[in-house]
């Protein structure tokens, strides 16, 4: 049965996880099983989006020759400090002397 955008479905859970929402529901957690569900639900479907993004970016950075990042692991966190460095003395240093 469908109204103004929504469907009815039967969802069957285990007794446990049952009981762990009807005890939510009486501490006053959630105003009804139904609204704890469906926000379980929707935070499931962010995450699952958020999650396909991530591994989208991560194929498009891979298929397009992955993060120029030269040297190994030691010489990119010295260029990295060295950059820290430069961009310290050039806009902050002054504020220090």
């Amino acid at each position: 049965m469908s109204t103004a955008g929504n469907t009815r479905i039967t969802l069957v859970l285990p007794t446990d996880i049952y009981q762990e929402v009807e005890a939510a529901k009486e501490r006053q957690e959630t105003r009804s099983i139904a609204e704890f569900v469906r926000e379980a639900v929707v935070e499931k479907v962010i995450r699952m989006r958020w999650q396909h993004n991530l591994a989208e970016l991560r194929s498009e950075i891979r298929n397009a020759g992955g993060p120029r990042l030269r040297g190994s692991k030691e010489e990119t966190i010295e260029r990295l400090r060295e950059t820290r460095r430069q961009i310290f003395e050039t806009e902050y240093a002054h504020l220090y002397r």
